[in-house]
């Protein structure tokens, strides 16, 4: 399982490698629109590792899935119409370009396919055994086979207490398939995963909650792609301290994102072409 977290000033820097923690540092003002393009820059916490292909499984070609798990009151109000944009224009992002270097020759694509509803209460201890229980049971109910090429983002109205994570993604086995899986606590009113505005004038009118949603459902989504089962000898791209595509530039941001005709505020990814981290894919 790999996690985005969440540090305070005082913490401890170095912590285990299953949950590897990123700096919190801002990074520096853009200069234009693609300053994390052209200059880049590095997490001093994460160093100067690129990359490594250990050989594991990756996804080229994504499809997309959300799960709504909690009542529709408990979400913000505009997480799921947003976030509907958000996965619809994910896979014509550039951010989403950055992967390719990854990909063994292939373009990255990702494809929104639909949303899953379960209004009962969510878990109070996420787990990832329970996380594939619940995509099993959202599937079955809807008679929907698993799709191996799935990344099912479950989207939770609560925040489980006492976490000190915004988000996971991990692997899973669905029904006889291996799928990807990530896991999405509803943020609102949590300080430490809260995305900064750092564009007010440029962003598009969407509510704290959901901006930081997407900042963590990108960090996931990317991660998944580069690296879906992040277990033993099925291990994709990560670095030799235990960092994933995302992980390494963590609370890093190079100006806004169009994802779906919106500009979002969501992380930069790493580049193993430049060793540092950048907003969009290389030219």
């Amino acid at each position: 399982m790999r996690a985005r977290i969440w540090i305070t000033s005082s913490a401890v820097a170095a912590v285990a490698m299953t949950t590897l923690a990123m700096s919190p540092a801002r990074a520096e003002q853009p200069t234009g629109p693609k300053f994390a393009m052209e200059r880049g820059h590095v997490n001093t916490l994460a160093g100067v590792k690129n990359l490594v292909d250990h050989g594991g499984p990756v996804l080229p070609a994504a499809d997309l899935y959300a799960i709504w798990w909690g009542p529709a009151s408990g979400f913000p109000a505009d997480a799921q119409s947003r976030m509907t944009t958000f996965f619809t224009g994910f896979g014509s992002s550039d951010l989403l370009q950055i992967a390719r270097q990854y990909m063994h020759g292939a373009k990255p694509t990702a494809t929104y396919v639909r949303a899953f509803f379960d209004t009962s209460t969510p878990t109070a201890k996420p787990s990832s055994t329970g996380l594939a229980a619940e995509i099993k049971k959202v599937l079955d109910a809807n008679k929907t086979s698993a799709d191996p090429n799935g990344i099912y983002v479950v989207f939770t109205s609560t925040f489980p207490k006492g976490s000190s994570y915004c988000a996971w993604h991990n692997g899973a086995t669905v029904n006889g398939k291996a799928i990807a899986e990530a896991f999405m606590p509803n943020p609102d009113g949590v300080q430490g995963c809260a995305t900064p505005n750092d564009y007010p004038t440029q962003l598009s009118p969407i509510s704290d909650a959901t901006r930081s949603l997407a900042d963590s459902t990108s960090h996931e989504l990317m991660e998944s792609i580069t690296d879906p089962q992040p277990n033993g000898n099925t291990l994709a791209w990560i670095d030799n301290g235990g960092g994933e595509i995302a992980d390494k530039c963590e609370w890093l941001y190079g100006g806004p994102v169009s994802i779906g005709g919106l500009n979002w505020e969501v992380q930069e990814e790493w580049s193993n072409a430049i060793s540092g981290c950048v907003q969009y894919s290389q030219p």
